[in-house]
């Protein structure tokens, strides 16, 4: 699907944040459109890059969804901070290092609401298949895990490829959105890259 403009991206490194909104471009990829960055990482260090995407509506389950997203890239092997909090209202903190993973690598985080441990919150893993994996039905394009009462989580990362993990947290007002009202869910998604051991 196309996606708006996002509202806010940049990255931090060693607690300080660095704002790139402004150098957001547009990539059109057929009729879609997404939006890129070009950044030249220099210096060694671990880049926890974000964007804060503007609310959109999934027309499928006629919710709106606010989307927080996030990747650590560690660069030349700084093997540097991977915790960083960004400080959305949804975020997924990780508790296995979010970089540098092997097939078949677990995978801990911990959802935040808040800034606070989010209990029995739905987390939605995805693959990225532009590998053309073939799926027996639609209901094999995720896999669902529930935090525990630490906001924690767990999940095996079973083949090569980038991986999307949105925690999924309902919001108590509802949104309007050209007029209508709909469901307000906010998203804190980490996308991780796994590679195979040859």
């Amino acid at each position: 699907m196309s996606i708006a403009r996002p509202v806010s991206a940049g990255y931090m490194i060693n607690d300080t944040r660095v704002e790139l909104t402004d150098e957001l471009k547009a990539v059109n990829q057929g009729s879609k459109t997404s939006w890129g960055l070009d950044v030249n990482l220099r210096r060694p260090g671990t880049y926890t890059f974000y964007t804060n995407q503007a609310p959109y509506l999934d027309p499928t389950e006629e919710v709106v969804i606010t989307q927080y997203a996030k990747v650590v890239i560690d660069a030349f092997a700084a093997l540097g901070q991977w915790q960083p909090t960004i400080g959305t209202p949804v975020e997924i903190i990780p508790l296995t290092r979010p970089f540098a993973l092997w097939t078949n690598s677990l995978f801990t985080g911990r959802v935040l609401a808040d800034g606070r441990p989010a209990a029995n919150v739905s987390v939605e893993v995805e693959y990225y298949n532009d590998s053309g994996v073939v799926l027996p039905s639609d209901a094999w394009a995720s896999l669902e895990v529930r935090t525990n009462s630490a906001g924690e989580f767990s999940v095996v990362l079973p083949r090569e490829g980038w991986w999307g993990i949105a925690a999924l947290v309902p919001d108590e007002m509802s949104f309007t959105l050209e007029g209508k009202q709909y469901q307000h869910e906010q998203a804190g998604v980490i996308w991780l890259q796994v590679r195979d051991m040859n």
